[in-house]
């Protein structure tokens, strides 16, 4: 990613879900036969004002506070999503307590009484 020295970026913490802005005040480029290389070095926002090249973060870097938003909304989702999805998995531990239930829609439920008897119950209405 191309960085220009005197411009913020924002350290996305790969740890823990934290935001840290940090600015570019070194551009460092290196030139061989095979290849080139551009690093940057930035300066965090602590008391010391300390300075890391950027290739020894490991977190990911933005370079708008939007793009660093729709990042950490990404994998919220993508969270909640995995999260939601275990649960659903879990659900089949109750398969025999619920095998006379029938889910009619998200109101109501169907219960086989037995002998070709069933009920229709509203689980709203249990709840005091």
């Amino acid at each position: 990613m191309k960085f220009n020295v005197g411009q913020i970026v924002y350290i996305l913490s790969k740890k823990e879900a934290k935001v840290f802005p940090a600015l570019v005040v070194e551009e460092i480029c290196r030139k061989t036969v095979e290849e080139e290389i551009t690093s940057h070095i930035l300066r965090l926002p602590n008391k010391e004002k300390s300075e890391v090249n950027i290739d020894d973060i490991d977190a990911e870097i933005f370079t708008s506070l939007k793009k660093t938003e729709s990042k950490m909304k990404q994998s919220a989702d993508e969270q909640i999503a995995d999260i939601l999805s275990t649960a659903q998995k879990m659900e089949a531990i109750f398969n025999d307590d619920t095998k006379n239930i029938k889910k009619v829609d998200d109101d109501q439920v169907k219960i086989d009484l037995g002998n070709g008897m069933t009920a229709n119950l509203d689980p709203e209405s249990l709840e005091g």
